[in-house]
């Protein structure tokens, strides 16, 4: 039922950006060993803070695995995917 929805019609660019894990530092300089923060490596903006056990699962393969889903579950096609791209201040709010 999908078929008529064109997946390269998205701007891939918005979800397509590479990240990678740096310690953690705090405002006095401390290194926090439990955690790690996310960052793109674009922008170098922080977008979320884990624990040392999480590994980056990048946003093209929760986007891409998202739509192979809906494609795969052969549901109505009459409603209209977005895509919302949340940085971890706007997810604060």
């Amino acid at each position: 039922m999908l078929d008529t929805l064109n997946q390269q019609s998205y701007p891939t660019k918005n979800w397509q950006f590479d990240t990678e894990l740096v310690p953690l530092q705090i405002e006095n300089g401390t290194i926090v060993n439990s955690h790690k923060a996310l960052i793109r490596t674009d922008t170098e903006e922080v977008l979320a803070v884990h624990g040392n056990g999480y590994h980056i699962i990048s946003h093209d393969d929760v986007v891409n695995s998202t739509y192979d889903a809906l494609k795969q579950a052969d549901i109505s096609s009459d409603y209209e995917l977005k895509l919302l791209i949340m940085t971890m201040v706007e997810s604060l709010r």
